[in-house]
């Protein structure tokens, strides 16, 4: 995620327009330091430090994944998929 925003940030139209894309300090430490980042482990560091990037981070991935139900239906897995995330 952090890598995207990165690499959205230094897009010509995103330069062109002027918008800057910051990722927070507390977003990049927790994805740093989290061996599996998630919604239940996002969930108890907002819970523990109250962080209002990481409160809106989850809320942000709690969107993202309604809007995949809302859209995606009768979709198997891809062929193979297991053998490429294993390589």
């Amino acid at each position: 995620m952090i890598e995207e925003l990165e690499w959205t940030a230094a897009r010509p139209e995103v330069l062109a327009r002027g918008v800057k894309i910051d990722v927070p300090q507390s977003v990049r430490n927790w994805v740093a330091k989290e061996p599996k980042p998630g919604n239940p482990s996002l969930e108890k560091a907002v819970k523990e430090t109250g962080d209002p990037h990481l409160k809106h981070l989850l809320e942000w991935s709690r969107a993202v994944n309604r809007s995949v139900e809302e859209i995606v239906h009768n979709v198997p897995p891809f062929p193979h998929v297991r053998l490429c995330l294993e390589k």
